[in-house]
């Protein structure tokens, strides 16, 4: 079995469309499946190279809020659904968000992808 090493330094979570994501620059529809403070991952319908920056924008269906961020493709991987339907799998790893403002998007980013309701 060949060996797996975890990349990640942050943990994701899925957004179950709590959240989209889009390119800034023209690019194939992306499809948000998870997220975390260092990075994301999208499923798309054609690859994204690797090592590429791009600039996202981010968003809450329904909600007045956005933000933009630049990320780094880390792998793009091909894969099938259910019906043998090939996509792309493709994570990305978020660059200059070391500064307050942005980490304060990344929360809120956070916290619209995973809300928490109390009764």
């Amino acid at each position: 079995m060949a060996d797996y090493t975890e990349r990640r330094q942050t943990v994701r979570i899925g957004v179950a469309g709590a959240l989209i994501v889009e390119t800034v620059a023209p690019g194939p529809p992306l499809q948000l499946t998870d997220i975390g403070m260092g990075g994301f991952c999208v499923r798309s319908a054609a690859p994204i190279k690797v090592g590429e920056i791009q600039v996202f924008r981010f968003g809450a269906p329904g909600r007045a809020w956005a933000a933009v961020f630049r990320a780094r493709s880390a792998y793009c991987k091909p894969t099938m659904d259910d019906r043998q339907t090939p996509y792309f799998l493709t994570g990305f790893s978020f660059v200059g968000v070391t500064s307050p403002v942005a980490q304060d998007q990344l929360m809120k980013m956070m916290d619209l992808a995973n809300p928490v309701t109390f009764s």
